[in-house]
């Protein structure tokens, strides 16, 4: 195929692709005054008048206007929407305490560092055989922290929780060295 074939091919393709779709749209007026539309007449509403394009009280005329919904939207005094809020309300409120709890956690852990790194300064200073017992618990327990404070971090990272948040407790972990 010679370039000139291919592009001409090409041109026939982008010409095919730019051509305007058309879909019927159908209309009708609520006796509210407000005008429905869909490509599916089989949705209107019962008591719905049908509104031809030409009409003049089709567009342009005073009332609301509106489309119609794919699917039924609930009624506010259905429950339905009651309900959705309260379960994002729950939703909104665990949230809340899984970050406080995580927030704790993080305090609670340096907390924790900052005593096993005083205890074993206070053993090395007043060296003596018992001191190399509270300096080994006191590195395991240095072991065990950092530990957690990785295992915290992964959490809240896999989390999606607010950013300041996140920078909160990240900011109490850096207390703790890697």
């Amino acid at each position: 195929m010679t370039v000139v074939a291919k592009r001409l091919l090409l041109a026939a393709l982008i010409a095919a692709t730019c051509l305007p779709a058309h879909a019927e749209i159908y209309r009708c007026r609520q006796a509210s005054g407000s005008l429905l539309m869909t490509d599916d007449p089989s949705k209107f509403p019962p008591g719905c008048t049908p509104v031809e394009k030409n009409d003049s009280e089709g567009e342009g005329a005073a009332g609301s206007f509106s489309l119609m919904p794919e699917t039924e939207v609930p009624s506010a005094g259905s429950g339905e929407v009651e309900q959705a809020v309260s379960e994002q309300r729950q939703r909104l409120e665990e949230r809340r305490a899984r970050i406080a709890e995580w927030r704790d956690k993080a305090s609670e852990l340096a907390s924790q560092y900052e005593q096993a790194v005083a205890r074993r300064n206070q053993a090395y200073s007043s060296w003596s055989y018992d001191s190399r017992e509270v300096v080994r618990k006191s590195l395991e327990e240095m072991t065990r922290i950092k530990k957690e404070k990785q295992q915290l971090l992964q959490e809240v990272e896999k989390s999606r929780i607010p950013s300041p948040d996140r920078q909160a407790i990240r900011q109490t972990l850096s207390a703790i060295p890697e």
